[in-house]
């Protein structure tokens, strides 16, 4: 596991070197939902202000923004030329 983060309403997202990201209920004791988009570790998670969207970034050079309440991706950028090393 390599981050963590809380939705307003308690959802648990775990990203993790393994490239997924999963989506935990605490209250219930389980794992709902297994996001497999990436495909390199997941760094970094949070949720928006309302929970009801999700942004994850990987090592693969993607943001992806993700509906919360019915996981699906909604958007991904891919890091653009501007933002890689120099050579």
């Amino acid at each position: 596991m390599a981050t963590l983060a809380f939705s307003p309403e308690g959802t648990l997202a775990s990203g993790s070197t393994d490239h997924t990201i999963r989506l935990w209920h605490p209250e219930l004791d389980q794992e709902a939902v297994i996001l497999t988009e990436h495909t390199a570790w997941v760094l970094c998670l949070g949720f928006a202000e309302h929970g009801n969207a999700l942004i994850s970034g990987s090592m693969d050079g993607t943001l992806r923004i993700w509906r919360a309440l019915s996981p699906q991706q909604i958007a991904a950028q891919e890091r653009s030329s501007v933002l890689s090393r120099p050579k």
